[in-house]
């Protein structure tokens, strides 16, 4: 999606959505976390540039620890608040995704279930099972998440404009550009490489903290790639990495020489990041 998509009204409706479904999902709150393009406004949430928002929600279940024997189930509650699972064309559904109509917007809000790889189901299988009929998409890079968290305590409005707050477990630094690198290699999603560059950014500390943070599990497999996708990703000013940032910041009417700061300046975070951690190796 363009820049221009993710205008203000758009965005506050997908956070009062968010809100809808954390509040809804109270019980749950030590089994989920926020993954994907959440996560950025809520780590950096004392940073100088807002963020541009997102205009769907993604939860990682944690399916090791959520039992068929609660109250009420997961997929029950997110039924009984309107989310309706997605259906291809072809008519088969899209086990993870849920949609919901909301007034204002021309199109539904997404709401994803991921897990992560390991454990559960044969690795060969595309889903986790999680309780009776919830079918989470295996994510790469989101095993490390539930060891890498942080809360937040997140104020917002519902549908509706009724005010409230939650608390919700976020992918913390580490996982984040490690799930955000593997999303990156295997699509062409300009907000990627947005988020990515805005997270280490204006990351708490800054670019120094993100690097100690990274250097603690720079042995680790899923950080390892993920390191190497972001090096090949912005390699240089004119790659991809880069170009899709400067797009994201400066939309339709940016000008050659925006492009050009908005390059230089996300390269040079991130591949800071990225010599940051692997200096020594």
């Amino acid at each position: 999606m363009p820049r221009e998509d993710y205008d203000r009204a758009a965005v506050e409706i997908c956070r009062q959505a968010r809100m809808e479904v954390l509040t809804a999902l109270r019980s749950y709150h030590r089994d989920l976390a926020i993954v994907g393009g959440n996560v950025p406004a809520l780590l950096c949430d004392q940073a100088t540039e807002p963020h541009l928002g997102t205009l769907d929600i993604d939860l990682l279940v944690n399916h090791l620890t959520i039992s068929d024997d609660r109250y009420e189930l997961i997929l029950d509650i997110i039924q009984g608040l309107g989310w309706h699972q997605v259906i291809k064309p072809s008519g088969q559904p899209i086990l993870h995704r849920f949609a919901k109509e909301f007034p204002g917007l021309p199109n539904p809000v997404y709401l994803d279930f991921l897990a992560p790889e390991y454990g559960g189901l044969a690795r060969k299988r595309e889903h986790q099972r999680v309780q009776q009929d919830l079918r989470p998409i295996k994510a790469r890079g989101s095993d490390l998440v539930f060891a890498n968290l942080v809360v937040r305590t997140i104020e917002g409005r519902h549908p509706g404009g009724a005010r409230d707050r939650v608390e919700a477990q976020v992918a913390d630094i580490v996982p984040f550009l490690a799930m955000k690198a593997a999303a990156m290699n295997g699509r062409r999603k300009p907000k990627d490489a947005y988020d990515i560059w805005y997270a280490c950014k204006y990351y708490p500390g800054g670019v120094d903290v993100v690097i100690q943070k990274l250097r603690v599990v720079r042995s680790h497999g899923l950080v390892r790639e993920a390191l190497t996708i972001l090096g090949q990703k912005f390699e240089a000013v004119d790659f991809v990495g880069p170009m899709d940032v400067a797009d994201m910041r400066g939309g339709a009417d940016i000008t050659e020489e925006e492009r050009a700061i908005y390059c230089q300046d996300s390269f040079q975070v991130v591949d800071a990041v990225i010599k940051g951690t692997t200096v020594d190796e």
